[in-house]
């Protein structure tokens, strides 16, 4: 077989639709796997602060007290969608 010729097979080139399609469908599955965090984001920015500060030490000993990061806002999954009295 000469190099030059290229065997296309199933792998004729797609349609526009095809690549609409999958277009569509990749940003929709991202814009669903992201919505969360940007939820997250969100609530930080505008200073809702659902979670209590925890007491914890710096690695030389010293108490601080430090707010929740964002992945425990993220698994306060009654923190995002219900609200508190």
């Amino acid at each position: 077989m000469d190099p030059r010729e290229v065997d296309i097979g199933e792998d004729a080139p797609s349609s526009p639709v095809e690549v609409d399609t999958a277009v569509l469908l990749l940003g929709a599955s991202v814009t669903a796997i992201t919505h969360p965090l940007l939820y997250v984001k969100l609530l930080i920015q505008v200073g809702h602060e659902p979670l209590p500060p925890t007491v914890g030490t710096t690695m030389f000993g010293r108490r601080l007290i430090y707010l929740p990061g964002f992945f425990n806002y993220g698994e306060c999954s009654s923190c995002t969608y219900t609200t508190h009295k």
